[in-house]
C-alpha cells in the first residue's frame, strides 16, 4: 500500500520508505485568506525545516536517545497544528486562493490527493505544484502569478533597471559572470507587491520577516548568469536558505533555468528527454542535471541548503543565454532568521532633521545621497535635496521622492 505524505514544501517529510523519489509524492498546500492579518499568522507560522534539518540516517541514530522528548514535540504539533488544521479542513484540505486566480472554497490544488493531471489541466491557468528534484530540493508552482501581477511587475522594473552585480565589496561588482540588468523593489512597495511576499512566504513555509527585497531581472541579446549558488552566510539573517525564482516575461529562445548537477524526479527526466529540441544547449547540457524552462506566472522554489544546514552543490544553476527577445525574472531570497531591509515609506516632501537644510548647503546631497535624497527608499532631507539636486542627476526612483515637492506650493528650488 503506498504511503500519502502531505508536503510542507520547506522540508520533506517521510523522505525515505514511504516518499522515495521512485514513489508518488503528494503535495498539499494551505493558503492563508487575505493579507492584512497574514503577517503575525506568518510570524507564528510553523517552520518546520527547522525540525528536519537532520538527514534520515541522523534521525534514526538518535530515535532511541530522544524518544521522550520527540514525543513531547509530537504532542505540541498535533495540539497546536495539527489538530487545528483538522478540525478547521474536516475531511479535506480545502485551497483559499485569492491571488493567482478566483477559486471557491472547495477547490483542491490539483494532485494533491492523486488525481491524474489530464493535458487540459496541466496547460491550464489554475495553481498546481510539482516537485522536481530531491537533490537539491526543487519544486514548480505552475501559475504562482497571474498575467496581471506578472506586468506589474515588469512595468515596476522597467524604468529602473541598471547593469546587475556579482556580490564583491560593499555594493557589489559588474562581472562577465552575470550580465543582466536588474533593480531591487522595496518591501511592501504597494498591494500588488505585498500580496505576492505573502505568497512567497505561504509557498516557503517562511515569514515574510525573512525575505530580502524582490529583485527583479532583465535578460536579453545573448544575456545570462553563470553557474552559480544561492546559498551565502551573513551576519543579517544568517543563511541564505531559499529562492524563489518567478518567470514575468518569457524570450523566444534560451533563458532556461538549469540545475547542471541537478537529479531530477523520473518523471522530470523523461519528459526533458521527450522535449529536449525545445532546449537550448545551455538548457539541455548533454542531458546532464535539469533545466526549468521560463513561463510566465511559473515559480521555482528551491533550497540552497541540504537538510543537515551544509551547503548544496546540487543547488548550482545558471541563467542560461536569452538568445532570442527579453525575459523578464522576479526572485525573493530568503534566510533563516529575520532580514534588516528596506521598507517602502510614501515620500511626502519633508526633512526629518533640523539640520538638513544645512547639510543641502554643504553638498551632503551628492556627497552622501542615499542618507540625504534616499536610493530604494526616501531619505532624511528629501525636501532640501528636491531642491538641490538637478533632476538628471537623480535616478529614476529619486525622481519619484521629489514629485511631491513638485505638487507641494510652498516648496522652491
Amino acid at each position: 500500500m503506498m504511503t500519502r505524505c502531505c508536503v510542507n514544501l520547506t522540508t520533506v517529510f517521510n523522505r525515505g520508505k514511504g516518499c522515495g523519489t521512485n514513489k508518488k509524492v503528494w503535495s498539499c498546500l494551505l493558503v492563508f485568506i487575505e493579507a492584512k492579518k497574514r503577517e503575525k499568522e506568518l510570524i507564528n507560522f510553523p517552520t518546520l525545516h527547522i525540525h528536519t534539518m537532520m538527514s534520515e540516517r541522523t534521525r534514526r541514530t538518535t530515535r532511541r536517545t530522544t524518544s521522550t522528548t520527540a514525543t513531547k514535540s509530537l504532542h505540541l504539533s498535533f495540539s497546536f497544528f495539527v489538530l487545528p488544521l483538522l478540525l478547521l479542513s474536516s475531511s479535506s484540505f480545502l485551497l483559499f486562493s485569492t491571488n493567482a486566480y478566483d477559486a471557491t472554497a472547495n477547490e483542491r490544488l490539483i494532485g494533491w490527493l492523486g488525481e491524474v493531471n489530464t493535458q487540459e489541466e496541466t496547460n491550464s491557468s489554475k495553481p498546481w505544484i510539482e516537485a522536481l528534484s530531491w537533490d537539491p530540493r526543487a519544486f514548480l508552482y505552475h501559475n504562482f502569478l497571474s498575467k496581471e501581477e506578472a506586468k506589474h511587475l515588469v512595468d515596476l522594473g522597467e524604468p529602473r533597471v541598471t547593469r546587475s552585480t556579482v556580490v564583491g565589496g560593499q555594493t557589489g561588482r559588474v562581472s562577465d559572470i552575470r550580465t543582466s540588468f536588474g533593480t531591487f523593489i522595496p518591501k511592501k512597495y504597494d498591494e500588488v507587491l505585498e500580496k505576492i511576499e505573502d505568497r512567497c512566504a505561504v509557498f516557503s513555509g517562511i515569514p515574510v520577516a525573512h525575505q530580502e527585497q524582490m529583485q527583479l531581472l532583465r535578460y536579453r541579446d545573448g544575456q545570462k548568469y553563470s553557474d552559480h549558488t544561492d546559498g551565502l552566510i551573513s551576519e543579517n539573517g544568517g543563511k541564505r536558505i531559499a529562492t524563489i525564482l518567478m518567470f514575468l516575461h518569457e524570450p523566444t529562445e534560451g533563458g532556461e533555468t538549469s540545475f547542471v548537477l541537478g537529479n531530477p524526479l523520473g518523471k522530470v527526466k523523461e519528459r526533458i528527454e521527450r522535449t529536449k529540441d525545445q532546449f537550448s544547449d545551455c538548457g539541455y547540457r548533454s542531458g546532464k542535471g535539469f533545466a526549468v524552462k521560463p513561463k510566465v506566472g511559473d515559480a521555482i522554489l528551491f533550497f540552497s541548503f541540504s537538510e543537515a544546514g551544509i551547503t548544496d552543490n546540487n543547488s548550482m544553476h545558471a541563467s542560461c543565454p536569452t538568445l532570442g527577445g527579453t525575459k523578464w525574472t522576479a526572485t525573493m531570497w530568503i534566510h533563516e532568521r529575520p532580514f534588516d531591509t528596506a521598507t517602502w515609506r510614501k515620500p511626502d516632501c519633508k526633512d526629518l532633521h533640523q539640520e538638513c537644510a544645512n547639510w543641502a548647503n554643504r553638498g551632503e546631497c551628492k556627497k552622501n545621497p542615499i542618507y540625504m535624497l534616499g536610493n530604494e527608499v526616501v531619505g532624511t532631507c528629501s525636501r532640501s535635496c528636491c531642491a538641490k539636486v538637478e533632476e538628471k542627476d537623480m535616478t529614476y526612483t529619486q525622481t519619484l521622492f521629489c514629485k511631491p515637492c513638485k505638487e507641494d506650493s510652498t516648496w522652491q528650488r
